[in-house]
Order: C-alpha cells, then sequence, then structure tokens
C-alpha cells in the first residue's frame, strides 16, 4: 500500500493555520449535501432531532494532548477557509457559574483547539478535504479508508467539483486522476 500512497501523491500544498477543520463520519448521501447546502448545525438537520445550533470545528493543533483535530483524523475532514466567525469552545468557572455547570451550555468543549460555528457553514467556505492517508497502512482497515478515499474523490467526480484531497500527515496533494484510475 506504501507504493500507492506514493503514486498518489502529488504535489505540495500549504496548510495555513488559520484554517479551520470539521470531521464526520463519511456517507455519500451527507457529504453531497454538506457540499451542495453547507454543514448543517444538529437543529438545522431535516432529521432534526437536537436543538443544538452549532456546527464543531477544529484548527491544526498537533502540540496538544486533547486535540479535536487529531481526532477528527479518523474522518475525511472539510477544509474550511478562515472566512467564519468560530467561537472558541472553552470552559470556564464564569459559564459553569452562569449556566450552572455543563448542561445546556453552548460552549463546552473536551479539546483545546475546538470552535463552534452558530447554525451553518456555507458550501463556498469548503475549500477542500484533508484525508490521513497513514489508515491506508494499517492492515485490519486500510481496504475501508481506501474505499473512503475513492467514494470522495468519485462523489466530487460526480459533482464536478475540483476541490483538492490533502494528506493529513505529508500535505501533499492526492491526485483524484490517479485515484480514478486505480479503480477502473
Amino acid at each position: 500500500m506504501k507504493e500507492t500512497i506514493d503514486y498518489i501523491e502529488d504535489k505540495n500544498i500549504l496548510i495555513r493555520d488559520d484554517w479551520f477543520y470539521h470531521a464526520m463520519p463519511f456517507s455519500k448521501k451527507n457529504y453531497t449535501s454538506a457540499l451542495n447546502n453547507g454543514i448543517l448545525s444538529p437543529y438545522l438537520l431535516s432529521c432534526h432531532n437536537s436543538s443544538y445550533r452549532y456546527v464543531f470545528v477544529s484548527r491544526k493543533n498537533q502540540n496538544s494532548k486533547h486535540s479535536a483535530f487529531e481526532n477528527y483524523s479518523i474522518y475525511p475532514n472539510f477544509i474550511i477557509n478562515n472566512n467564519i466567525h468560530g467561537i472558541k469552545a472553552t470552559d470556564s468557572f464564569i459559564k459553569k457559574l452562569f449556566y450552572g455547570g455543563y448542561h445546556g451550555l453552548r460552549f463546552t468543549s473536551l479539546y483545546d483547539d475546538e470552535y463552534q460555528v452558530y447554525k451553518k457553514i456555507g458550501p463556498e467556505q469548503i475549500i477542500g478535504f484533508l484525508f490521513n492517508l497513514e489508515k491506508l497502512t494499517n492492515k485490519y482497515d486500510k481496504r475501508y479508508y481506501f474505499k473512503m478515499l475513492c467514494d470522495l474523490v468519485v462523489l466530487l467526480n460526480e459533482l464536478d467539483l475540483s476541490l483538492p484531497i490533502v494528506d493529513y500527515y505529508t500535505s501533499k496533494e492526492i491526485n483524484k486522476q490517479k485515484i480514478l484510475s486505480l479503480i477502473k
């Protein structure tokens, strides 16, 4: 699989420190919806079973023990430009005092690098994907992750979107045409 990774990685991409990332389990339906309509808070989803009105995002922070960015790496990450208003999700004594603990608290997070965006992230703010190619080297999960990568490339091709897919660790762009050639 290492040869495949070397084959599909192309040029280096500069990952900016001010970009945001959002991850969710891959499904063609959910990713199509996000790419067409934006990333919606649970409250705005059609199956809306939550009153939560915020979308969780992270910033690249690999220096923290409790990093949302690291935790998000199990899924393809939407790369989101810096033109959104991300509210730092931190806990503090004052918030706990005013909100009576964690129940109902809007800006709580387990992570140092997590932010929240009110209601929606527009599709025009999605500028690419971050994909953890290291998952392709795991002997137990490599087929699952390779299929996920192929499905993501096919979806972008079907939607006629030229968004880059960037390797999580090497910051190299994944050549989508080479991925398509591997699935044929």
